[in-house]
């Protein structure tokens, strides 16, 4: 059973080095870059939204004018 327990206790001291390394290291980002990434997300979405609305716009304005062409 003490073998048991050692690794334990090798694997939770493995654990709190890695946890302090990664905690402890370099932010992830800086506000500049998430305020980057926040621009290109919007803009893309900008974009899927316009297109959305085309594809809307295109399939209304199609039904609208296959009624008219099937009465002449």
């Amino acid at each position: 059973m003490a073998n048991g327990a050692a690794s334990v206790k090798a694997v939770a001291a493995l654990r709190g080095r890695w946890h302090r390394t990664i905690m402890s290291g370099p932010a992830r980002s800086t506000p500049d870059d998430r305020a980057e990434r926040l621009a290109q997300q919007l803009r893309e979405n900008l974009k899927r939204r316009k297109a959305q609305a085309r594809a809307v716009q295109d399939v209304s304005k199609s039904a609208a004018e296959s009624p008219a062409d099937e009465n002449q």
